[in-house]
């Protein structure tokens, strides 16, 4: 039984074997799911470059070398930083991996001196949009141009 404690969650470059790991189940299952599907070929080209310190970054979760959750955080513009990729593996969710990642991703922002997050996703990515929502997010007008979302969110970070 998958269990949170046992995974690492570690910064690592978008273009190593665990983030590309990630990645590639990501873009499967978006492509699965979205009515249109998803194509990643571009994507998979700047994922690389995009999420990069001192910008960016790309967060992995790892189980004893096999990565199961993903997220990213992209472009600090304006005190504010996009959160990308998030992604968990079927069977680890409902645990609080995602939770987790997304709260190391929102401390991370921090870092970076962000005080809003923003995101955008799919109504048909469910679960994704019932995690933004407790966690914070509120529903905001469209910051990027991405076929594949219909539905924004952000939430200003505060000092603790």
């Amino acid at each position: 039984m998958a269990n949170i404690d046992l995974l690492t969650f570690e910064v690592v470059n978008p273009a190593s074997a665990g983030a590309q790991a990630c990645l590639t189940q990501y873009f499967k299952e978006l492509n699965d799911r979205l009515i249109d599907g998803f194509d990643s070929r571009e994507d998979l080209l700047k994922e690389s470059s995009e999420y990069q310190l001192p910008d960016g970054l790309f967060l992995v979760a790892n189980h004893s070398g096999r990565y199961v959750g993903c997220g990213a955080l992209w472009r600090c513009i304006d005190e504010s930083i996009h959160i990308k990729r998030m992604w968990v593996e079927k069977e680890w969710r409902g645990i609080g991996v995602g939770r987790r990642l997304l709260t190391l991703l929102e401390c991370h922002a921090k870092d970076l001196g962000c005080n809003r997050v923003k995101l955008e996703t799919s109504h048909a990515l469910r679960e994704a949009m019932q995690l933004y929502r407790s966690q914070g997010y509120l529903k905001t007008t469209p910051s990027a141009e991405e076929t594949s979302c219909d539905y924004w969110m952000e939430k200003r970070l505060e000092d603790e």
